[in-house]
């Protein structure tokens, strides 16, 4: 909003607290925020929403897949249920609700999507066999969406973050882990999400025009050794 985007805002929880702060935002930035319930462990809530959607808007340049969920949980103990649970999420309704709103990006006028994967996809960390792997294949993705969608003028580009300090790092990573990854960090700190939101900034906007297929990693330099 305030590098001047309308924005469309699906959440999977509409309360009070998030359309304040979006009206805040919108009167700040003058910006027309449009805010729309989308649960993506649901396939019939994300067709629903892009209905909404569809009605509602006239065109859609700019795409970031950025929700996820996250389950620990060692190779030998993880379900069907729960592996199909986190890659409908993490994947197959990610890329559905992809499928879906290409179809209302201009061609041949910069439209782009970005898709938020994780070092996860990289690392393989022990206990998070199925988390990683939804990640992984995101990835994979990026990287085939690439050579089917640029020749229609669509960029797509990927973005890594490593260890950011949200909820969810905190409620699924105990502080053990986050202080031995931390001696992996170069810049020896927790990210934040606004790291990761400007990376996003950057690879929408038109100061990264030649940018396409690339995965760029927000984890304060990740290394494979202890550095400290």
């Amino acid at each position: 909003a305030e590098n001047g985007s309308d924005i469309i805002a699906c959440v999977r929880k509409i309360d009070k607290s998030f359309v304040k702060k979006a009206n805040l935002f919108s009167k700040k930035f003058k910006s027309d925020i449009k805010i729309f319930q989308l649960d993506l462990a649901n396939e019939n809530s994300l067709k629903d929403c892009f209905k909404k959607i569809e009605n509602s808007t006239r065109k859609i340049d700019i795409l970031v897949n950025n929700a996820g969920t996250l389950e620990n949980s060692l190779f030998q103990m993880t379900t069907k249920k729960k592996m199909m649970e986190i890659f409908d999420v993490n994947f197959f309704n990610t890329i559905l609700f992809t499928q879906l709103v290409i179809k209302k990006m201009p061609k041949n006028k910069n439209s782009n999507i970005i898709n938020l994967s994780s070092s996860s996809a990289l690392e393989g960390n022990k206990g998070r066999f199925i988390y990683s792997s939804s990640k992984a294949a995101m990835n994979i993705a990026t990287k085939t969406l690439v050579k089917e969608v640029s020749r229609l003028g669509i960029r797509v580009n990927l973005i890594s973050p490593g260890l950011i300090n949200t909820k969810m790092l905190k409620n699924f990573t105990s502080s053990e882990m986050i202080l031995k990854t931390l001696k992996r960090v170069a810049s020896q700190k927790l990210g934040t999400p606004e790291d990761v939101a400007n990376a996003t900034v950057f690879l929408a906007s038109d100061q990264s025009s030649y940018i396409n297929g690339h995965n760029l990693k927000v984890d304060g330099g990740l290394f494979e050794e202890e550095l400290f």
